[in-house]
């Protein structure tokens, strides 16, 4: 019973989150009646060198921050939405599974692809029966990513690209593989996420070097090389919508005023609040401004800077690690990075290739959201982090 509550946490995770919770339920009443000695789990749960444990302590350290926020209201709710971070690493700790992390990323495709084939079929209903001035439009950025922020669903398309392309190259179930990763590099395009069709390209980079060294595939690998760099430069200097928004992301970075600023452009928006976050941590860069009270900071400093677009949308830092050091000092953004710290370690010693693009990817979007303030962002890194450390150990 273990093995399929965790198949649809997996599944739900990136089709409709808001469902995810009733698996978190089921899997802690499963869990009661097929779960490890105390000795055993004990062994896994409190091992530094895995993320389980500093999960569990950048969880933690959110009730810590209660006691110098003066936005309780908040903070509770902050508190019960980052749950998972406990309630995950525990369960994978003390649960009894026979399923492995190969089988378990496999329903990570699986579920991926029918959420994409959905959401085209959906797009193409639309378009046909509630046409508008462009009905492609149903077929890109929001529109398309019906079920959650754009950035996040690019993220698991690119992480699911990057499953079916090491798998297919392992020789599981060959055609299976190729048709996904192509189906699942068209929908990181389609979601027009900058931060995602960026990962896409380096993850791509990335496996073609890996399948170089690795696989001795020369002609393959820079024939792809190629490709990847015909690609690019199309992308950057053609017309598409792809184009612009790269085009729009340089001209933000070398033009934005992070002071009496109106806009809400997301590349303004992102490096507003950025600037804005640092200002903010320079004032309580150790203890932070307290879990409660994260954003009423940013927004008064916002205010404070005549930044009235981005205060009037009161966003967050766009930014994990920045939101997280604004929010809980030096030793939350350090526990934090914790997380991904000992991925890498055990990565770097299992000689796991999936483990390390893993990392890459989310320690990359971590970078442009603030990815762990959602469910949908939340809820998917806390179970795909912990596949490869509470599942049945494979080498890939």
């Amino acid at each position: 019973m273990n093995d399929w509550i965790v198949a649809y946490l997996i599944f739900i995770s990136t089709f409709y989150v808001k469902l995810a919770p009733i698996g978190i339920v089921a899997l802690m009443l499963s869990v009661l009646f097929k779960h490890k000695t105390w000795d055993e789990t004990r062994i896994i749960l409190f091992d530094f060198r895995k993320p389980g444990i500093w999960m569990i302590l950048f969880y933690v350290y959110h009730f810590v921050g209660m006691l110098w926020s003066t936005n309780s209201a908040f903070g509770w709710a902050d508190i019960g939405m980052k749950a998972s971070f406990l309630l995950i690493p525990v369960l994978f700790a003390w649960g009894k599974f026979t399923l492995s992390w190969s089988k378990a990323l496999t329903l990570l495709t699986i579920s991926l692809v029918i959420t994409v084939i959905y959401l085209l079929g959906w797009a193409a209903f639309k378009s046909i029966y509630h046409q508008e001035n462009n009905r492609w439009a149903y077929f890109f950025e929001s529109e398309f990513s019906a079920f959650m922020h754009r950035s996040y669903f690019a993220t698991y398309c690119v992480l699911g690209a990057v499953v079916s392309f090491v798998f297919y190259w392992q020789g599981r179930a060959k055609k299976w593989y190729a048709f996904a990763f192509v189906l699942l590099s068209i929908a990181t395009v389609l979601t027009m996420s900058k931060a995602g069709i960026i990962l896409l390209l380096l993850a791509f980079v990335c496996l073609i070097v890996w399948l170089i060294i690795s696989k001795k595939q020369w002609l393959f690998g820079i024939i792809s090389l190629v490709g990847s760099v015909g690609m690019v430069l199309f992308l950057v200097f053609s017309n598409s919508g792809v184009a612009s928004r790269l085009k729009e992301t340089s001209k933000a970075l070398s033009n934005i005023s992070t002071t009496n600023n109106p806009s809400t452009e997301s590349n303004a928006a992102r490096i507003i609040m950025w600037s804005t976050a640092r200002k903010v941590i320079a004032n309580h860069w150790f203890l932070g401004a307290g879990t409660g009270d994260v954003k009423d900071e940013l927004i008064a400093k916002n205010w404070e800077l005549n930044n009235t677009g981005v205060a009037e949308s009161k966003l967050n830092a766009h930014n994990q690690y920045l939101n997280t050091w604004v929010q809980l000092g030096f030793v939350g953004f350090i526990l934090l990075i914790g997380i991904f710290i000992s991925q890498l370690i055990q990565a770097w010693k299992s000689k796991q290739l999936l483990l390390s693009l893993f990392v890459l990817i989310f320690s990359l979007s971590f970078a442009v959201e603030s990815f762990v303030e959602t469910q949908a962002g939340i809820v998917p890194f806390c179970i795909l982090t912990l596949v490869f450390f509470g599942l049945k150990q494979e080498k890939a």
